[in-house]
């Protein structure tokens, strides 16, 4: 290679990278598509919007919502992962994509650790048990003695096989020693909706997605999944309470995550974009009355060691479902 071919491929190398350093330091200059994995008007799908009007103003670029639901978020968590990895398509994640689903389903082939970097850790949310105000049920324990007379009989509706949901439902049968009959639904509005006409007479839903109904009238909480009551509903016991079951928790959690090839300095710049948004107090208004916690883990590294910590969690509970016979591998 002669000396002015070599000083002229320097030259283009040059300005390739200080065209690749402008472009992520210009990021974003075009709308930025959010995929959210569920139907419209779920707790994630509200979240989502009203994340991406107040990421509107701090990016200064269009946040586009896009609804691609189906397979229990395999199908959304899939396009994300086949995406241009440049940070313009983001996947809306949570526990049930990338820690119940691949568990479940057989057909789930991305992998979180392999084909995704995580943006942030949006919010916790903790989940409840309910009821059909006009259902015989008024207690975990009416559940627990109407599925000992009669096994496999009581159903219960949630947003899927395969969700946090779905998992946690089956993890309460475990520990209860019951068989329960999950009726799955395309997503948590539709499974409501069933609940609310009295399809089926129980579900497992998120806190925030039944607030409504329940202040409403429509679904009476029978217990909620965490370890001390909830200042939203002060009269609703714990599972612990309700059940003698001191350890069992019910959360799940929703996230952001790109494919992995996305570079670190887009990454960088919407993460610190999205935790302005968390700990402004008008977008923690919007969700008052919805329970949810912003308190997220938010450097890298706690982000890491949170979904480790996760992965661990999902995976003990399947294989305490997996010995009760409540899902089949």
């Amino acid at each position: 290679m002669n000396r002015n071919l070599k000083a002229a491929l320097a030259v283009v190398a040059m300005a390739a990278g200080c065209f690749a350093g402008a472009a992520h330091a210009d990021y974003p200059d075009r709308p930025i598509h959010m995929v959210v994995p569920y139907p419209p008007g779920g707790t994630n799908d509200k979240l989502i919007r009203i994340l991406g009007d107040h990421l509107n103003k701090e990016l200064k670029q269009p946040i586009v919502v896009e609804n691609r639901a189906g397979a229990a978020t395999a199908i959304g968590a899939q396009y994300v992962e086949r995406s241009a990895p440049d940070g313009y398509t983001v996947l809306a994640g949570s526990a049930s994509t990338f820690f119940v689903n691949p568990l479940v389903r057989k057909d789930v082939t991305y992998s979180l650790a392999r084909d995704f970097k995580t943006v942030a850790i949006i919010a916790e949310a903790p989940m409840a048990f309910l009821a059909n105000p006009n259902s015989p049920y008024k207690s975990m324990k009416d559940i627990i003695r109407a599925a000992q007379k009669s096994p496999g009989k009581v159903m219960y509706a949630t947003g899927g096989t395969g969700t946090s949901m779905h998992l946690v439902s089956e993890g309460f049968a475990a520990n209860a020693g019951i068989h329960l009959q999950h009726v799955p639904y395309q997503g948590d509005a539709p499974a409501m909706l069933a609940l609310i006409r009295g399809d089926v007479p129980l579900m497992t839903e998120v806190v925030s997605g039944a607030a409504a109904m329940v202040k409403a009238g429509q679904a009476r909480p029978l217990a909620v999944g965490t370890a001390q009551r909830l200042p939203l509903w002060p009269d609703v016991p714990t599972v612990g309470e309700a059940t003698g079951m001191q350890n069992f928790i019910a959360w799940t959690w929703w996230s952001l995550q790109v494919p992995k090839a996305t570079p670190d300095a887009a990454v960088d710049k919407l993460r610190k974009a999205v935790y302005r948004v968390l700990d402004e107090p008008s977008f923690q208004a919007a969700f008052k009355q919805d329970g949810l916690i912003f308190t997220v883990p938010r450097s890298a590294k706690e982000i890491q060691d949170f979904l480790a910590q996760e992965g661990e969690r999902w995976s003990a509970l399947y294989k305490t479902v997996l010995a009760n016979g409540g899902i089949k591998p």
